[in-house]
């Protein structure tokens, strides 16, 4: 196991967690910090609140962000295992992640 996994692995057992918080962008990086998030919810029985920004100035995609967020969701099996609340919001991604209080 990586040391600095063992450490927040340590810590995450010592204080437990209730909500975690994923943003996405529907990408590969995304998909593996979701992977962890569920991990780390199933083992401690925590939810979690995937939050995707959409920039005022980005075009539209053909498939919608609520269809994008869904299909993310859907690539994990273990997904239906754990509660996931996805959020989509409109403005600056970093802007949106910081007032989010989960």
């Amino acid at each position: 196991m990586d040391f600095q996994k063992e450490i927040v692995s340590q810590e995450i057992s010592r204080t437990g967690v209730r909500t975690i918080l994923v943003a996405t962008d529907s990408s590969e990086y995304s998909d593996m910090a979701l992977q962890e998030a569920i991990d780390i919810a199933l083992q401690q029985n925590a939810r979690i609140y995937l939050l995707h920004v959409v920039r005022l100035t980005e075009k539209r995609t053909v498939d919608s962000p609520e269809v994008l967020i869904r299909a993310q969701i859907g690539k994990f099996g273990k997904a239906n295992m754990v509660e996931i609340i996805p959020d989509i919001r409109e403005g600056s991604p970093y802007e949106e992640i910081l007032k989010e209080q989960v």
